[in-house]
Protein backbone atom coordinates (compact mmCIF):
# COMPACT_ATOMS: atom_id res chain seq x y z
CA UNK A 1 0.00 0.00 0.00
CA UNK A 2 1.40 3.68 -1.11
CA UNK A 3 1.82 5.86 1.85
CA UNK A 4 -0.73 8.65 0.86
CA UNK A 5 -3.33 5.72 0.69
CA UNK A 6 -2.58 4.49 4.23
CA UNK A 7 -2.74 7.90 5.40
CA UNK A 8 -6.56 8.42 3.69
CA UNK A 9 -7.33 4.92 5.18
CA UNK A 10 -6.06 6.15 8.76
CA UNK A 11 -8.07 9.21 8.36
CA UNK A 12 -11.52 7.58 7.25
CA UNK A 13 -10.85 5.29 10.20
CA UNK A 14 -10.49 8.69 12.69
CA UNK A 15 -13.77 9.76 11.15
CA UNK A 16 -15.93 7.03 11.48
CA UNK A 17 -14.67 6.17 15.40
CA UNK A 18 -15.42 9.83 16.37
CA UNK A 19 -18.56 10.21 16.15
CA UNK A 20 -20.17 13.48 17.29
CA UNK A 21 -23.62 14.35 17.24
CA UNK A 22 -24.98 16.49 14.52
CA UNK A 23 -26.27 19.16 16.95
CA UNK A 24 -22.71 19.92 18.82
CA UNK A 25 -21.35 20.17 15.45
CA UNK A 26 -23.28 22.74 14.16
CA UNK A 27 -23.04 24.43 17.29
CA UNK A 28 -19.56 24.32 17.29
CA UNK A 29 -19.50 25.48 13.55
CA UNK A 30 -21.08 28.34 13.84
CA UNK A 31 -20.40 29.66 16.84
CA UNK A 32 -16.72 29.77 15.87
CA UNK A 33 -15.13 33.04 13.95
CA UNK A 34 -14.34 31.07 11.15
CA UNK A 35 -17.99 30.61 10.44
CA UNK A 36 -18.08 34.27 9.65
CA UNK A 37 -15.07 35.02 8.01
CA UNK A 38 -16.13 32.17 5.66
CA UNK A 39 -19.36 34.10 4.95
CA UNK A 40 -17.68 37.59 4.56
CA UNK A 41 -15.47 36.10 2.37
CA UNK A 42 -18.57 34.41 0.23
CA UNK A 43 -19.38 38.17 0.03
CA UNK A 44 -16.24 39.63 -1.33
CA UNK A 45 -16.35 37.14 -3.81
CA UNK A 46 -19.40 39.12 -5.58
CA UNK A 47 -21.11 35.79 -7.13
CA UNK A 48 -23.95 36.00 -9.43
CA UNK A 49 -27.32 35.27 -7.76
CA UNK A 50 -27.68 32.24 -10.68
CA UNK A 51 -23.63 30.99 -10.00
CA UNK A 52 -22.55 27.24 -9.80
CA UNK A 53 -21.07 26.25 -7.07
CA UNK A 54 -18.52 23.13 -5.77
CA UNK A 55 -18.38 22.75 -2.96
CA UNK A 56 -15.78 19.82 -1.81
CA UNK A 57 -15.16 18.16 1.63
CA UNK A 58 -13.21 15.35 3.25
CA UNK A 59 -15.95 12.36 3.98
CA UNK A 60 -17.39 11.73 7.38
CA UNK A 61 -17.09 12.42 11.36
CA UNK A 62 -16.74 15.83 12.67
CA UNK A 63 -14.04 17.33 10.07
CA UNK A 64 -15.58 15.20 7.46
CA UNK A 65 -18.90 17.20 7.63
CA UNK A 66 -16.36 20.12 5.81
CA UNK A 67 -18.38 19.68 2.51
CA UNK A 68 -21.90 20.25 3.92
CA UNK A 69 -21.13 23.44 5.87
CA UNK A 70 -19.04 24.72 3.06
CA UNK A 71 -22.32 24.23 1.11
CA UNK A 72 -24.51 25.25 3.67
CA UNK A 73 -22.90 28.58 3.90
CA UNK A 74 -23.15 29.09 0.64
CA UNK A 75 -26.87 29.12 0.38
CA UNK A 76 -27.26 31.37 2.96
CA UNK A 77 -25.15 33.80 1.04
CA UNK A 78 -26.26 33.32 -2.58
CA UNK A 79 -30.01 31.70 -2.06
CA UNK A 80 -30.49 31.08 -5.75
CA UNK A 81 -27.42 29.61 -6.12
CA UNK A 82 -26.59 26.10 -8.04
CA UNK A 83 -24.12 24.14 -5.60
CA UNK A 84 -22.92 20.78 -5.78
CA UNK A 85 -21.79 18.56 -3.41
CA UNK A 86 -18.57 16.03 -3.52
CA UNK A 87 -16.14 14.45 -1.26
CA UNK A 88 -12.17 14.57 -2.38
CA UNK A 89 -10.88 11.04 -2.44
CA UNK A 90 -7.63 9.62 -4.07
CA UNK A 91 -9.10 8.68 -7.36
CA UNK A 92 -10.75 11.81 -7.36
CA UNK A 93 -8.85 13.69 -10.94
CA UNK A 94 -11.90 15.82 -12.29
CA UNK A 95 -14.70 17.57 -10.98
CA UNK A 96 -17.94 16.02 -12.35
CA UNK A 97 -20.40 19.27 -13.60
CA UNK A 98 -17.23 21.39 -14.09
CA UNK A 99 -16.72 24.47 -14.58
CA UNK A 100 -17.95 26.25 -12.06
CA UNK A 101 -18.46 29.88 -11.13
CA UNK A 102 -16.56 28.93 -7.44
CA UNK A 103 -15.10 26.67 -5.53
CA UNK A 104 -15.53 26.43 -2.10
CA UNK A 105 -13.70 24.58 0.99
CA UNK A 106 -14.37 24.67 4.39
CA UNK A 107 -11.41 23.01 6.75
CA UNK A 108 -10.09 20.87 3.70
CA UNK A 109 -6.73 21.06 2.99
CA UNK A 110 -5.00 20.42 6.06
CA UNK A 111 -6.54 17.23 5.95
CA UNK A 112 -4.54 16.32 2.98
CA UNK A 113 -1.03 15.16 2.86
CA UNK A 114 -0.52 15.92 -0.64
CA UNK A 115 -1.66 18.96 -1.95
CA UNK A 116 -0.93 18.88 -5.45
CA UNK A 117 -3.59 16.67 -6.55
CA UNK A 118 -6.83 18.20 -4.99
CA UNK A 119 -5.30 21.83 -6.03
CA UNK A 120 -5.20 20.72 -9.56
CA UNK A 121 -9.17 19.40 -9.19
CA UNK A 122 -9.91 22.73 -7.38
CA UNK A 123 -8.24 24.84 -10.72
CA UNK A 124 -9.54 22.15 -12.57
CA UNK A 125 -13.26 22.98 -11.98
CA UNK A 126 -13.26 26.74 -12.08
CA UNK A 127 -14.38 28.66 -14.85
CA UNK A 128 -12.07 31.10 -16.38
CA UNK A 129 -12.85 34.01 -14.40
CA UNK A 130 -13.84 31.48 -11.67
CA UNK A 131 -12.86 31.96 -7.76
CA UNK A 132 -12.07 30.03 -5.02
CA UNK A 133 -12.74 30.85 -1.27
CA UNK A 134 -10.32 28.59 0.93
CA UNK A 135 -11.90 28.58 4.74
CA UNK A 136 -10.98 27.36 7.94
CA UNK A 137 -7.25 26.65 7.39
CA UNK A 138 -4.45 26.62 10.09
CA UNK A 139 -2.46 29.60 9.26
CA UNK A 140 1.45 29.16 9.14
CA UNK A 141 2.37 32.89 10.04
CA UNK A 142 0.90 32.21 13.39
CA UNK A 143 3.60 29.41 14.16
CA UNK A 144 6.36 31.57 13.08
CA UNK A 145 5.38 34.84 15.23
CA UNK A 146 7.01 34.51 18.96
CA UNK A 147 4.87 37.02 20.48
CA UNK A 148 1.47 34.98 19.23
CA UNK A 149 2.90 31.57 20.26
CA UNK A 150 4.36 32.53 23.45
CA UNK A 151 1.17 34.03 24.49
CA UNK A 152 -0.79 31.22 23.44
CA UNK A 153 1.27 28.83 25.47
CA UNK A 154 1.17 30.97 28.25
CA UNK A 155 -2.76 30.51 28.70
CA UNK A 156 -2.83 27.41 27.39
CA UNK A 157 -1.40 26.06 30.78
CA UNK A 158 -3.04 28.44 32.50
CA UNK A 159 -6.33 27.09 31.08
CA UNK A 160 -5.05 23.19 32.07
CA UNK A 161 -4.26 24.40 35.45
CA UNK A 162 -7.95 25.82 35.95
CA UNK A 163 -9.29 23.13 34.25
CA UNK A 164 -7.46 20.01 36.49
CA UNK A 165 -8.67 22.04 39.87
CA UNK A 166 -12.36 22.04 38.56
CA UNK A 167 -12.15 18.40 37.38
CA UNK A 168 -10.83 17.20 40.71
CA UNK A 169 -13.48 19.50 42.50
CA UNK A 170 -16.01 18.02 39.97
CA UNK A 171 -18.06 14.38 41.61
CA UNK A 172 -19.03 13.63 38.04
CA UNK A 173 -15.48 12.38 37.90
CA UNK A 174 -15.51 10.13 40.51
CA UNK A 175 -19.26 8.65 39.00
CA UNK A 176 -17.28 8.17 35.40
CA UNK A 177 -14.67 5.97 36.81
CA UNK A 178 -17.15 4.03 38.72
CA UNK A 179 -19.04 3.63 35.62
CA UNK A 180 -15.89 3.02 33.90
CA UNK A 181 -14.58 0.08 36.34
CA UNK A 182 -18.58 -1.62 36.11
CA UNK A 183 -18.86 -1.27 32.38
CA UNK A 184 -15.09 -1.25 30.99
CA UNK A 185 -16.95 -2.58 27.62
CA UNK A 186 -18.75 0.78 26.75
CA UNK A 187 -15.69 3.45 27.36
CA UNK A 188 -14.96 5.48 24.51
CA UNK A 189 -11.60 5.06 22.83
CA UNK A 190 -11.50 6.61 19.76
CA UNK A 191 -7.62 5.52 19.47
CA UNK A 192 -8.88 1.76 19.82
CA UNK A 193 -11.89 2.35 17.39
CA UNK A 194 -9.54 3.45 14.90
CA UNK A 195 -6.85 0.08 15.03
CA UNK A 196 -9.53 -2.01 15.42
CA UNK A 197 -11.35 -0.52 11.90
CA UNK A 198 -7.54 -0.78 10.72
CA UNK A 199 -7.16 -4.31 11.69
CA UNK A 200 -10.58 -5.24 10.20
CA UNK A 201 -9.46 -3.21 6.72
CA UNK A 202 -6.00 -3.85 6.01
CA UNK A 203 -4.80 -6.41 7.93
CA UNK A 204 -2.77 -4.01 10.26
CA UNK A 205 -1.13 -6.30 12.86
CA UNK A 206 0.59 -3.62 14.82
CA UNK A 207 -0.91 -0.55 17.21
CA UNK A 208 -1.09 3.29 16.59
CA UNK A 209 -1.00 5.58 19.30
CA UNK A 210 -3.69 8.48 19.94
CA UNK A 211 -0.88 11.26 18.75
CA UNK A 212 -0.16 8.69 15.58
CA UNK A 213 -3.31 8.54 14.56
CA UNK A 214 -4.11 12.36 15.18
CA UNK A 215 -0.92 13.39 13.18
CA UNK A 216 -1.83 11.08 9.98
CA UNK A 217 -5.32 12.20 9.87
CA UNK A 218 -3.95 15.90 10.37
CA UNK A 219 -1.11 16.45 8.99
CA UNK A 220 -0.28 20.31 8.70
CA UNK A 221 -1.57 20.90 11.81
CA UNK A 222 1.27 22.20 14.76
CA UNK A 223 3.65 19.57 16.22
CA UNK A 224 7.06 20.06 18.21
CA UNK A 225 7.97 16.61 16.44
CA UNK A 226 11.04 17.98 13.91
CA UNK A 227 10.99 17.59 10.25
CA UNK A 228 11.38 19.22 6.89
CA UNK A 229 7.95 19.71 5.37
CA UNK A 230 7.96 23.64 4.96
CA UNK A 231 4.60 23.33 3.03
CA UNK A 232 2.32 22.41 6.32
CA UNK A 233 4.54 21.44 8.98
CA UNK A 234 2.90 24.00 10.87
CA UNK A 235 0.03 25.12 9.25
CA UNK A 236 -0.68 26.41 5.93
CA UNK A 237 1.52 28.99 3.92
CA UNK A 238 -0.61 31.30 1.48
CA UNK A 239 2.21 32.37 -0.47
CA UNK A 240 3.94 28.82 -1.00
CA UNK A 241 0.63 27.93 -2.10
CA UNK A 242 0.49 30.45 -4.71
CA UNK A 243 3.94 29.51 -5.69
CA UNK A 244 3.20 26.12 -5.45
CA UNK A 245 0.38 23.52 -5.85
CA UNK A 246 -2.45 27.09 -6.58
CA UNK A 247 -0.19 28.45 -9.40
CA UNK A 248 -1.93 29.92 -11.72
CA UNK A 249 -4.34 31.92 -9.16
CA UNK A 250 -3.62 35.17 -7.16
CA UNK A 251 -4.67 35.66 -3.37
CA UNK A 252 -7.25 38.67 -3.32
CA UNK A 253 -8.10 38.77 0.44
CA UNK A 254 -7.35 37.12 3.66
CA UNK A 255 -8.75 37.07 6.97
CA UNK A 256 -7.76 35.10 9.77
CA UNK A 257 -8.70 34.25 13.27
CA UNK A 258 -8.23 32.50 16.45
CA UNK A 259 -4.76 33.38 18.79
CA UNK A 260 -5.21 32.45 22.64
CA UNK A 261 -7.76 29.93 22.22
CA UNK A 262 -7.69 29.16 18.76
CA UNK A 263 -10.33 29.15 16.72
CA UNK A 264 -13.76 29.57 18.76
CA UNK A 265 -14.41 32.96 20.39
CA UNK A 266 -17.42 31.92 22.55
CA UNK A 267 -15.06 29.25 24.18
CA UNK A 268 -12.58 32.40 25.16
CA UNK A 269 -12.88 33.13 28.92
CA UNK A 270 -13.44 36.50 29.33
CA UNK A 271 -9.72 37.01 31.16
CA UNK A 272 -8.55 36.08 27.74
CA UNK A 273 -10.44 38.16 25.36
CA UNK A 274 -8.57 41.92 26.05
CA UNK A 275 -5.68 39.47 24.68
CA UNK A 276 -7.02 37.91 21.95
CA UNK A 277 -7.97 41.24 20.79
CA UNK A 278 -4.53 42.55 21.01
CA UNK A 279 -3.17 40.32 19.32
CA UNK A 280 -5.66 40.61 16.89
CA UNK A 281 -4.96 44.50 15.90
CA UNK A 282 -1.19 43.86 16.04
CA UNK A 283 -1.06 41.24 13.84
CA UNK A 284 -4.13 40.58 12.01
CA UNK A 285 -2.53 38.47 9.18
CA UNK A 286 -1.13 35.76 12.00
CA UNK A 287 -4.27 34.30 13.56
CA UNK A 288 -4.62 30.23 14.04
CA UNK A 289 -6.49 29.72 11.35
CA UNK A 290 -7.25 31.73 7.93
CA UNK A 291 -10.02 32.02 5.10
CA UNK A 292 -9.12 33.57 1.70
CA UNK A 293 -9.95 34.35 -1.79
CA UNK A 294 -8.67 33.01 -4.92
CA UNK A 295 -8.89 34.24 -7.93
CA UNK A 296 -7.25 33.50 -11.73
CA UNK A 297 -4.44 35.91 -12.31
Amino acid sequence: MQPAEFAAAVAESFREAEPVPEAVVEQRFRAGRGYRDLRGMLRKAGLAPQARVLAIGCGKGLAGRSAMYAAAVTREVYPSAAVDEINYGLSLERAPGAPYDAVVTHSLLHFVWDTEPLCRLICGAMAGAGSYVMANEPNARFWSNPECTAELERVSAAEDRRRRLLKYAEPSRYLSRLLRAVRPHETRDVAAGVNRLLRGRLGMRGELTAREIVRIADPHVHDAAPGARRLGSDGLDWDCLEAGPLRGLEIESVRTSGYVMRNNPARVPERWRELDRELARRFPLDGCFFTALWRRR
